[in-house]
C-alpha cells in the first residue's frame, strides 16, 4: 500500500494529460523551480497531511474502524499566466472530488468547493490549494 499523498498523485497524473508523475506531478513536498534539474515551474505537489480520526464501524467490528487520511494538493501556476495556472487547479479538482484515487478508497472529498488561491509566492508564481479527506 502507498501512502495518500503518492496515491493521489498518481491518479492526478493518470488523469491530467499535461502532467506526468515524476516530472511536473509530485507525491511530497513543494520543490522549487529548477529547470535544469528538472523541476518546472508548472508543477503539482501532493503533501500527506493526516487527515481526520478514525470512524469506529457502526456494528462494534474490531479491525479499528474506518481510516479518514488528508492530503494537500498544491498547484503552482507558471509566472504571469493566472488564467492558466487556475484552469490547471479547476481540472485536478474536477477529477479528484468525489473521485477516489483507487479501488482501496471509497470516498474522496474536498474540503471547499473551488481551489483555494494562495497568492503567489516569493518568485511570482499563482498558487493555489486543493485538500481532500480520503476514507478508505
Amino acid at each position: 500500500l502507498m501512502p495518500a499523498q503518492l496515491d493521489v498523485a498518481t491518479f492526478i497524473a493518470s488523469s491530467i494529460g499535461s502532467l506526468t508523475l515524476g516530472t511536473n506531478c509530485f507525491g511530497g513536498p513543494v520543490r522549487e523551480v529548477d529547470t535544469a534539474g528538472g523541476v518546472p515551474h508548472t508543477c503539482v505537489f501532493v503533501i500527506g497531511r493526516g487527515g481526520i480520526a478514525k470512524e469506529e464501524f457502526k456494528d462494534g467490528g474490531n479491525k479499528g474502524g474506518l481510516s479518514k487520511p488528508g492530503v494537500q494538493i498544491l498547484v503552482r501556476g507558471d509566472k504571469n499566466d493566472l488564467s492558466g495556472g487556475l484552469s490547471l487547479a479547476e481540472s485536478i479538482m474536477s477529477v479528484v472530488d468525489m473521485g477516489p484515487p483507487t479501488a482501496s478508497y471509497i470516498e474522496s472529498r474536498a474540503t471547499t468547493s473551488d481551489p483555494l488561491y494562495l497568492g503567489v509566492d516569493d518568485s511570482g508564481h499563482h498558487l493555489w490549494s486543493i485538500n481532500l479527506i480520503l476514507t478508505k
